[in-house]
């Protein structure tokens, strides 16, 4: 599993000393940043999206849109930023009432951060 800003163009290259790998076995999750490269994202197998307390559907919207020019059925999920140690309800609460506006898109939350654990 690798997880990219998508700024990068993205490489299926295998080092040397890996013996011909099953493309299958790789899962890759963009959580674009403001210059990732839009033609990676059919490279890509789930996009995450992070949300912060003052995030906006507009500012959401804006960004759907340019997905969906080039996603080819991938899930995209809500992920609330958080602190290094903890949670931070307010995000969580922006992400849910974003959900609410968004049916279409699923949440994914740092269980290990709600749950205490590291």
């Amino acid at each position: 599993h690798i997880e990219t800003s998508g700024t990068l163009p993205i490489s299926f290259e295998v080092p040397d000393g890996i013996d011909d790998p099953d493309e299958e076995m790789l899962w890759i999750t963009c959580a674009p940043k403001h210059q990732f490269l839009p033609d990676e994202l059919s490279n890509v197998h789930e996009i995450k999206i992070l949300v912060g307390p003052d995030t906006t559907a507009d500012a959401l919207e804006a960004l759907m849109s340019v997905l969906e020019l080039t996603l080819r059925g991938q899930e995209i999920y809500l992920s609330p930023i958080n602190e290094i140690e903890g949670c931070r309800d307010d995000s969580l609460v922006r992400c849910l009432e974003l959900l609410r506006q968004f049916p279409c898109l699923k949440l994914s939350a740092q269980l290990h951060k709600y749950i205490h654990q590291r």
